[in-house]
């Protein structure tokens, strides 16, 4: 019910800004072609280095104020509790991304909220491999670098 509640808020926010005529709009749908590059490459590296199971590596991709709010776990507040979780599910798991597609994305200064959908497969302690898929919102922030890193996501099973 958590997730239900915010998960609405969220899609109101993007409602009321995509109604907005905010100047630093690469267009009237709030789409930044340069964003939506640097985005896709910061999903499929993150892809890569959550596959090989590089956490070290894997936590530098979230804000210090991450949030993640999965469909199969708790919610997690923060880098180090958000790999915790990570590690605890890959060591049950035993997780593969093999596949994220983005369905919308809408840039707005410094931050980019993004929906998408993320196939994994996973081989539970039973054995048998399961295929599933997450829709997900996902936010983004940029950081004092210029980076993007995520900010918050969150999922429910399709």
């Amino acid at each position: 019910m958590k997730n239900a509640i915010i998960l609405f808020t969220l899609i109101m926010l993007l409602y009321l800004q995509s109604c907005s005529n905010g100047s630093d709009k690469k267009d009237s749908a709030g789409f930044d072609p340069k964003a939506a590059e640097e985005l896709r490459l910061l999903w499929d590296e993150y892809i890569k280095v959550s596959n090989k199971g590089d956490f070290d590596q894997l936590i530098t991709f979230f804000t210090d104020d991450y949030v993640n709010m999965p469909f199969y776990g708790s919610t997690q507040t923060g880098r180090e509790e958000t790999i915790g979780f990570l590690k605890d599910f890959t060591e049950k798991e035993n997780p593969s991304i093999f596949n994220y597609e983005r369905t919308e994305l809408f840039v707005h200064n410094t931050m980019a909220y993004e929906f998408g959908i993320l196939e994994m497969s996973k081989i539970p302690s039973c054995g048998d491999q399961v295929i599933f898929k997450q829709r997900c919102l996902t936010v983004f922030k940029k950081d004092t670098d210029g980076k993007w890193k995520f900010h918050r996501w969150m999922s429910q099973s399709e």
